[in-house]
């Protein structure tokens, strides 16, 4: 069991409508390595730009970091 919290907190579990969704998401040369294998990194500097209504793909090799980067962005991690 992790005993890692999360800096990010919950806003209650407000659900917020598809229509009222707007903004990007963007990362500027963000390092990250995972709390327990703090020796290994997973990206170094990535920088990421996703405009409003773009819909993306990952792509890469088994451990290249695709996953890592979607819990980024979906906060689970904090960088």
């Amino acid at each position: 069991m992790m005993q890692n919290v999360p800096l990010v907190n919950s806003t209650g579990g407000k659900i917020i409508p598809d229509s009222q969704l707007v903004g990007e998401i963007e990362f500027k040369n963000v390092t990250f390595n995972y709390p327990t294998k703090e020796d290994v990194i997973v990206t170094k500097n990535m920088s990421i730009h996703i405009k409003n209504h773009q819909t993306v793909a990952f792509t890469g090799h088994s451990g290249s970091g695709k996953s890592s980067m979607i819990s980024l962005i979906e906060r689970f991690y904090d960088p």
